[in-house]
């Protein structure tokens, strides 16, 4: 059994992390906290009530593992914080892989900031009323727009997880006027096998006119994470990825990381 303690616990991503932990985690203990606007509010988990507590109130010291969502915990615990959505998307595509070379680009949904679909939300009534848009929280006009992002954390990464040289990865990175999707067109070079297990894990067609986002609401179990390949050459790939910002890219992430961490503990 291990102890949880989840930090920002009154963001959208929290619920759909709840809502994606299976019976291997029905005996572990969950602490919920975030500040006093949310504080108070009940939740359910594997039947029991989880009351969101003050942050004050729990010392991160006592828990097994940190899901830091609040982006601001101190501690020596194993702390999980959320990566960039690009950056989540990218580790996702190359979890089991090496490969030769990377250039591509991907783009940001309006969730990636702090109170972006709200802001975002904002900004299209502001033009619709002939107003200048709020620029916060992302430094511009979102709205009907994009915006570039500084990708070289991204590079560094990638450069470091696969053993390449920066001659070996082109990555650019947009924030669009997209609520939750985070897309990503890459070419990728690699040796065949790995070019074959790029294919096997494609889920969807690279067809004309499919949606990047879902047409109505949310996205569903397949559509969190629509993934298409071309092959090019029997070294070269093509592969474009459409996900759920929560429910195809961050939540897999955390909870593959706490898997790790209970193996850790076994």
């Amino acid at each position: 059994m291990n102890r949880w303690l989840v930090t920002g616990a009154g963001q959208s991503v929290c619920d759909a992390w709840m809502a994606a932990l299976d019976q291997r985690f029905a005996e572990d203990v969950f602490v919920l906290t975030d500040g006093p606007e949310v504080a108070g509010e009940a939740r359910r988990l594997f039947g029991h009530t989880l009351i969101v507590q003050l942050p004050e109130t729990v010392d991160p010291a006592e828990f097994d593992g940190v899901i830091d969502l609040a982006g601001a915990t101190v501690t020596e615990t194993p702390c999980y914080v959320l990566p960039s959505p690009a950056k989540a998307l990218v580790q996702r595509v190359l979890a089991d892989v090496q490969v030769r070379g990377i250039v591509g680009a991907l783009t940001e949904p309006a969730i990636a900031m702090p109170g972006g679909v709200e802001a975002l939300a904002g900004q299209v009534s502001q033009l619709f009323n002939g107003r200048d848009p709020d620029s916060e929280p992302f430094g511009g006009s979102l709205a009907f727009n994009q915006l570039r992002r500084d990708s070289a954390e991204l590079e560094q990464w990638v450069m470091h997880a696969q053993g390449l040289g920066p001659e070996a990865v082109s990555l650019a990175v947009h924030q669009t006027d997209l609520f939750y999707t985070t897309t990503a067109s890459l070419w990728i070079e690699a040796d065949a096998s790995t070019v074959d297990a790029l294919v096997a894990a494609s889920n969807t067609a690279m067809d004309a006119c499919l949606a990047a986002a879902p047409s109505r609401g949310r996205a569903d179990d397949v559509a969190c994470w629509q993934m298409a390949t071309r092959v090019l050459t029997p070294t070269w790939v093509h592969v474009q990825v459409y996900a759920d910002t929560e429910y195809g890219v961050w939540v897999p992430a955390m909870v593959d990381w706490m898997c790790g961490l209970q193996e850790v503990h076994l």
